[in-house]
C-alpha cells in the first residue's frame, strides 16, 4: 500500500528525465560531426560512418533480442521492406544535416532543424483538412522568430548567411518531419532493435550512393571509426533505447517538450565545445523555439492534468 503513491508521482519525473537525456544525446552529434570535419573527413564519409556503425550496433541489439525471444522480433517481408524504405528518409535527414553542418554553425543547423515544429503543424492540418488552430499559428510565429534570432542572422546580418546551408537546413527539417510522420506508422509493433536494424539497412543505400568509395578511401585507416561509432551510439542507438524505455510512460505532449532538450543542450555544447558565441539574441531565439514547442502541447498537457492516471507506469515498456 505504501508504494502506491510513489508509483504515481515519481515515475513521471524519472521517465521525463530519461526523455530529456535522449534529446541531449542527439545534441551531442554536431560537435562530433564538426570534429570529424576538422580531422579532414568529408560530410559524405562522416554520414556513411554513422550509418555503418549504427547498423552494427542495431545488429548486435537485434541479435540479443532474438536470442532471448523478445516480443516483436518476428517480421514479415512486407514490413521489412517498409522499414527499409523508412531508412531511406532517415538517411536523407542525416545526409542533409551533416551537409548543413559543413556550411553553417552548429547553432544555426540546430535552429533550422527545429523548424520541423511548424512543418509538422502544417502537415497535420493538410492531412486533417482543417485550418491550423490559433495556438498553432502563434506557436509557428514563435518558432520562426526563434529561427531568425537563434541562427545568428539578427547579430551578423544576411551577408553572413550561406544560402546553400540555409536551404539544406530547411530541407533537413522537411525530411525530419516526414520521418517523424512515417515512424509513427511503420513497425509500431516490431521490437525496437529489429525495427532499428531494418531502418539502418535502408540508410546504407543512400550512404553508398553518396560515398561509394568509403572502404577504399582509407577513411577507416585514418580514424573515422571513432566519430562513426560515437555518432551511431549517441545519434541512433542510445536515443532510441532511452525513448523506448520512457515514452510509453508519458503523454505525447510531455515527451515532445522534454525531447526538445536537444536544442538548448546542443547550443550549450556548441558554445563550450566548438567555441561558438552565445549572444543574448541567440539565447532569446532558443527560448522562442522552446516556447513555441510548449504551446503546441498545451491541449495535451491540460488533458494530462485532468487524467493523472495516464502517468502510471506501463508494464509493457522495454527495459
Amino acid at each position: 500500500m505504501h508504494e502506491e503513491p510513489r508509483s504515481r508521482t515519481r515515475p513521471t519525473a524519472f521517465y521525463a528525465a530519461i526523455v530529456f537525456l535522449a534529446g541531449a544525446c542527439y545534441a551531442a552529434s554536431p560537435p562530433i560531426i564538426k570534429a570529424a570535419e576538422a580531422s579532414g573527413f568529408t560530410w559524405q564519409q562522416t554520414t556513411f560512418a554513422q550509418c555503418l556503425f549504427g547498423l552494427v550496433l542495431f545488429a548486435v541489439a537485434a541479435a540479443g533480442a532474438v536470442a532471448r525471444k523478445a516480443p516483436g522480433t518476428r517480421i514479415d517481408l512486407r514490413e521489412a521492406l517498409r522499414l527499409v524504405t523508412l531508412g531511406l528518409i532517415t538517411c536523407s535527414v542525416t545526409l542533409l544535416y551533416t551537409f548543413t553542418l559543413s556550411l553553417v554553425s552548429a547553432s544555426m543547423a540546430l535552429t533550422l532543424l527545429f523548424q520541423f515544429v511548424w512543418m509538422g503543424i502544417a502537415l497535420e492540418a493538410i492531412l486533417a483538412r482543417r485550418p491550423p488552430k490559433p495556438v498553432e499559428l502563434v506557436a509557428t510565429a514563435f518558432v520562426l522568430a526563434g529561427a531568425y534570432l537563434g541562427s545568428g542572422l539578427a547579430d551578423e546580418g544576411i551577408g553572413a548567411l550561406s544560402i546553400v546551408g540555409f536551404v539544406a537546413g530547411v530541407g533537413t527539417a522537411a525530411c525530419y518531419t516526414a520521418n517523424l510522420f512515417l515512424s509513427g506508422r511503420m513497425g509500431v509493433f516490431t521490437n525496437w532493435a529489429v525495427r532499428g536494424l531494418f531502418v539502418n539497412i535502408g540508410t546504407m543505400i543512400p550512404a553508398f550512393i553518396f560515398c561509394p568509395a568509403f572502404f577504399t578511401s582509407g577513411a577507416l585507416a585514418h580514424g573515422i571509426a571513432l566519430p562513426g561509432f560515437s555518432l551511431g551510439l549517441v545519434g541512433q542507438l542510445l536515443p532510441i533505447v532511452l525513448l523506448g524505455i520512457a515514452t510509453k510512460h508519458l503523454p505525447a505532449g510531455l515527451t515532445t517538450i522534454m525531447a526538445s532538450s536537444e536544442l538548448p543542450v546542443g547550443i550549450l555544447l556548441a558554445v563550450l565545445v566548438l567555441g561558438e558565441s552565445a549572444t543574448p539574441l541567440k539565447v532569446l531565439g532558443v527560448a522562442f523555439v522552446l516556447a513555441g514547442i510548449a504551446m503546441t502541447q498545451i491541449p495535451e498537457l491540460a488533458r494530462m492534468r485532468k487524467t493523472p492516471e495516464r502517468n502510471a507506469p506501463d508494464k509493457n515498456a522495454i527495459a
